[in-house]
């Protein structure tokens, strides 16, 4: 197995060298491999790590993260969180899903109500108001996978 490594010693406050390296479309001024950086699909999120398997986390996470990095507010609508945790994975993979419908993979969780607060179920508080120790049944293919 053929181990490579290189490592770069960066002069400079950590907050210019994150501010660099998180704007995406500077990408092409410090990886040599890309050219040019084009958008071509909704955003997505995952758990390819297996570190945090909860969408939900994930999608504040992407939310959350930016906010950090770019000092501003709401730079993706709950809505846009919402199918970035569910349909644009699945569409992503080229999987014909996201409607539940005949004809479709029928994966999908259902949640139950947190601790008695049950509002009016938006996207902005499904996103931000719920959570993996939330989920109640996790349905794939059609079949209950988890259930409690």
């Amino acid at each position: 197995m053929i181990n490579l490594e290189a490592s770069v010693i960066v002069r400079a406050p950590v907050e210019m060298v994150w501010d660099f390296m998180s704007d995406i479309d500077k990408t092409p001024q410090w990886d040599p491999e890309v050219i040019e950086v084009k958008w071509q699909r909704p955003i997505s999120v995952g758990s390819d790590s297996n570190a945090v398997i909860d969408m939900l986390e994930e999608a504040r996470g992407l939310e959350l993260d930016q906010r950090r990095a770019t000092g501003r507010r709401v730079l993706h609508q709950p809505e846009e969180l919402v199918a970035a945790a569910s349909v644009n994975g699945m569409r992503a993979l080229g999987w014909e899903a996201g409607e539940i419908k005949q004809g479709m993979l029928a994966d999908f969780v259902t949640l139950d109500q947190p601790a008695g607060l049950w509002r009016e179920l938006s996207a902005a508080y499904l996103v931000f108001g719920f959570s993996g120790r939330d989920v109640t049944n996790v349905v794939v293919g059609g079949n209950t996978v988890v259930s409690r």
